[in-house]
């Protein structure tokens, strides 16, 4: 199959995890995330936007249901998954939205944390474009208490949820040309980002025709995103509750992420193990909010 010149980015990671604040940056590099019609609005807890597509969303929300899930409560996936009866079914959907993307922009860039579930249904129904993919990561703590802020979870399903979307997520990637970065690092070097941006967009031979924008990316990424810090949880986590403390594959995947940062020309999954026990019977036995 012939590939499209025109290329896609995908950028995922794990709900609460900087997603926004990297697809923000890479506006700023001329990367067209969707149409303004089709943008999600900026709301109290992404107020600079969330660089998404509200299409995007809707589709990736009709595959997670074809597979008895939701966003909040991921199914077990297996492998070869995509090719599920029913999932054929929105094959045309997926197809039309890129094709509207590329008539317009040379480059564009899809952001949503539900490709970390989904990516393999666009990889199948997009072959034939050229495909790349940002992982944006962040310490699993500060998710969790993150989304106990947004969506009132109790902060040991987010840890389940966390451990669900990155195990899945770096399984998905396998063989994609992958750039790994961390949340933290992000906000606090803009311009080492905004290096690693540029060099990941040069050996992905993804065009970009006006000067990197060090000035405009250091303004956008306000440290004030960073509102939700490890260490001011972790203590607590450890002394005050252990049903909310990291669990040893939670420690290891992180340990795993940080060692992996940077690019890979063609992302090799490591050896993962098994996912915890805990996090699937979290997952499919408890409401994200449920008392625990």
């Amino acid at each position: 199959m012939s590939v499209v010149e025109n290329p896609l980015i995908y950028v995922l990671g794990m709900h609460r995890s900087g997603t926004s604040a990297v697809a923000g940056t890479m506006t700023l590099f001329g990367l067209a995330p969707v149409d303004n019609d089709d943008l999600l609005p900026p709301d109290i807890h992404n107020q600079k936007g969330y660089f998404e597509s509200s299409a995007l969303m809707q589709i990736n929300d009709k595959i997670l249901a074809i597979m008895h899930g939701t966003w909040s409560k991921p199914p077990t996936l297996p492998r070869g998954w995509q090719y599920t009866s029913g999932l054929e079914e929105l094959f045309p959907s997926l197809n039309h939205l890129m094709h509207s993307l590329t008539a317009e922009h040379a480059v564009s860039m899809w952001k949503d944390p539900r490709l970390c579930l989904t990516l393999p249904a666009w990889r199948g129904a997009l072959e034939g474009y050229r495909q790349a993919a940002i992982l944006v990561y962040r310490h699993p703590i500060e998710v969790a208490y993150s989304l106990r802020t947004r969506d009132k979870f109790h902060p040991a399903y987010g840890l389940a949820l966390w451990e669900r979307y990155i195990r899945t997520s770096l399984a998905n990637l396998e063989e994609m040309s992958v750039l790994i970065v961390r949340y933290d690092e992000v906000l606090d070097n803009p311009a080492l980002w905004c290096d690693a941006l540029t060099q990941f967009l040069a050996a992905a031979n993804i065009p970009i025709t006006t000067p990197t924008p060090y000035e405009a990316v250091i303004q956008f990424l306000d440290k004030d995103l960073h509102r939700e810090r490890a260490e001011n949880h972790i203590e607590s986590c450890t002394s005050m509750d252990n049903s909310i403390t990291m669990l040893p594959t939670q420690v290891e995947l992180l340990e795993l992420l940080d060692s992996s940062r940077g690019f890979h020309p063609s992302w090799a999954t490591p050896t993962m193990g098994q996912e915890s026990p805990w996090v699937t019977a979290m997952l499919e036995t408890l409401l994200p909010s449920r008392p625990i």
